[in-house]
């Protein structure tokens, strides 16, 4: 700590992504759907907004994104992709927010069951997703449970992986958005599975199902690859990199969490903190960590 303190100190993070989710979306969605309240038959733990949070994070992490998390009536003139996790709950100053962000340039992602109620717990006139549905392209006409993995295939050759739905579906009716993927099998073929929708600078993306895995980081990757947010480093699977940079330097904390030894390829000089030394690539043993200092 007497080595690397002071640089920490004098440091912040840096996002370009961020994670926006309510307390209003995760009370009311469980009021529905929960195992807590409801029969099993008719509960869908899966659908429960924080697993939902914590799932797009996890495959941003992995992809060694630096990304805020924060309420959706915050500032978000600062980032190039919000992704709101099943935001059921979407009032007015949250829909006036969200759509000025997309409007002024940033990737919005919405996903299943997005902007249902307003603050009142009531269902809105309009279709799914209420408030955001003009911005989206789309209407959610049903919407329904999996019994099975459901295969998703791209159509547009932006999204180029094949894909898996789990657990749920919102069924998208597209009004104005391009269908980037489709179901490829059983009741749902030809179904879209995920749209994209131009709105004002920017671009609302509509994901219809859960998406997990390697699907979910595919798809994360590609969303971030539509709003030019970069990685901090790229490293193996297994091996995590966190930054955070003031005006004259990045400082970079490499985390080995996998469980075998990692070599990381810098592809130019760095300082190892905490021995001193100038590398450009850093070895990693179990549970290794490494701080990496480069000046701007």
């Amino acid at each position: 700590m007497k080595k690397v303190g002071s640089l920490i100190e004098a440091t912040r993070p840096e996002a370009h992504a961020a994670i926006v989710m309510s307390y209003e979306s995760r009370w009311a969605l469980q009021a529905v759907s929960s195992s807590e309240v409801l029969p099993p038959v008719f509960s869908q733990d899966a659908m429960n907004v924080h697993e939902e949070a914590k799932a797009y994070h996890t495959a941003l992490m992995d992809l060694n994104i630096t990304t805020d998390a924060l309420d959706p009536r915050m500032d978000l003139s600062r980032y190039r992709l919000v992704i709101a996790p099943r935001l059921y709950c979407v009032d007015q100053p949250v829909a006036v927010n969200l759509l000025k962000f997309a409007e002024a340039g940033g990737v919005l992602c919405l996903t299943p069951r997005s902007g249902v109620i307003d603050e009142y717990n009531v269902i809105y006139n309009q279709p799914a997703p209420g408030l955001l549905s003009e911005a989206a392209g789309v209407e959610v006409d049903e919407y329904g449970a999996l019994e099975a993995p459901q295969k998703i295939k791209a159509v547009l050759s932006e999204l180029e992986e094949v894909m898996e739905g789990l657990t749920w579906t919102d069924e998208i009716i597209p009004t104005s958005a391009r269908v980037l993927a489709v179901y490829e099998e059983g009741w749902l073929k030809g179904i879209p599975a995920i749209t994209i929708h131009e709105y004002g600078k920017g671009k609302v993306v509509y994901v219809g199902t859960l998406l997990r895995g390697s699907s979910l980081k595919a798809f994360t990757a590609w969303l971030c690859q539509e709003a030019a947010v970069k990685a901090v480093l790229q490293t193996l699977p297994g091996v995590r990199a966190h930054e955070r940079r003031c005006a004259t330097y990045r400082l970079v904390f490499l985390l080995n969490i996998s469980d075998q030894s990692q070599v990381v390829d810098l592809g130019e000089k760095w300082e190892e903190v905490l021995t001193g030394k100038q590398v450009t690539k850093v070895a990693l043993g179990l549970a290794g960590v490494s701080v990496l200092r480069h000046n701007l």
